[in-house]
C-alpha cells in the first residue's frame, strides 16, 4: 500500500463519516419539524404574532367595554335617583290630596265608612287607616271586617 491508496481510503473514510453526520442532522429537523406538528419556525413565530395581535386587539375591547358599563351604571344610578325623588313628590302631593279631602267633608258615620273603604283599597293596613284618619284602631278594626264580610256577600 502506497502512501496515496493510504490517503484516499482515509478520504473515503472521511467521506463517509461526513455523510452519515449530513443524514443524521437532517433525520433530527425532520423529528423537530415532526415534533412542532409540521410546521417551520417561519410558520410558527407567524402563528404567535398572530396571536399576540389577537389578545392585544381583546385588551382593547375589554377595556372600551367596561368604560362603556361604567358609564350605563352612571346613567342608570341617576335615572334611579330621579324616579326615587319623583316617587317622593308623588306621595307628598297624595298625602296632600288626602289630608284636603279629609279638611273639606264634614265627619260622618257614612263619611268614616267611605274614607276607610277608600284607604282599604288602596292596600293600606287597618293600623294605618287608624292613624290617618284619628280614629280608634278598635272602630277601624271593625269597620274592616264589616266591609270585607260586604264585599264576600256581593261576589257569592
Amino acid at each position: 500500500m502506497t502512501q496515496e491508496t493510504v490517503f484516499i481510503a482515509v478520504l473515503l473514510i472521511a467521506l463517509i463519516f461526513l455523510i452519515l453526520i449530513i443524514l443524521y442532522l437532517f433525520m433530527s429537523v425532520r423529528k423537530l419539524r415532526e415534533a412542532s406538528g409540521g410546521y417551520s419556525a417561519y410558520d410558527l413565530e407567524s402563528l404567535n404574532q398572530s396571536l399576540e395581535h389577537l389578545l392585544i386587539q381583546a385588551d382593547e375591547s375589554t377595556l372600551k367595554l367596561s368604560d362603556e358599563i361604567k358609564h350605563q351604571e352612571f346613567v342608570l344610578k341617576q335615572l334611579l335617583e330621579l324616579v326615587d325623588k319623583r316617587k317622593a313628590e308623588l306621595e307628598k302631593l297624595i298625602q296632600q290630596s288626602d289630608d284636603t279631602m279629609q279638611a273639606t267633608r264634614a265627619p260622618s258615620a257614612d263619611d268614616s265608612k267611605e274614607d276607610i273603604a277608600f284607604y282599604l283599597e288602596r292596600g293600606f293596613e287597618p293600623q294605618e287607616i287608624a292613624k290617618k284618619l284619628g280614629k280608634p284602631m278598635s272602630e277601624v278594626s271593625l269597620m274592616c271586617r264589616i266591609l270585607a264580610s260586604q264585599n264576600q256577600q256581593r261576589e257569592s
